[in-house]
């Protein structure tokens, strides 16, 4: 195998007798895999997004000391 052309036919010639009988199962847990990482990431970026706006809150407050006991 030289070349991506001799694995691709290598590959399709060991393939053609291999039943896979999982196939659909596996691509179901691929897709439960991806939801739950953009779950992941949507409540990351939601988080982030309330400490900004509370650092944004707390800091435009007005009247607030800088100076601990004051």
């Amino acid at each position: 195998m030289n070349t991506l052309h001799d694995l691709r036919t290598t590959l399709g010639r060991e393939a053609a007798g291999f039943d896979d009988t999982e196939r659909h199962g596996r691509a179901d847990a691929v897709r439960q895999r991806v939801r739950v990482v953009r779950r992941r990431r949507a409540s990351a970026v939601a988080a982030a997004a309330a400490v900004v706006a509370t650092g944004g809150v707390y800091s435009a407050t007005p009247g607030r000391s800088t100076r601990p006991g004051r």
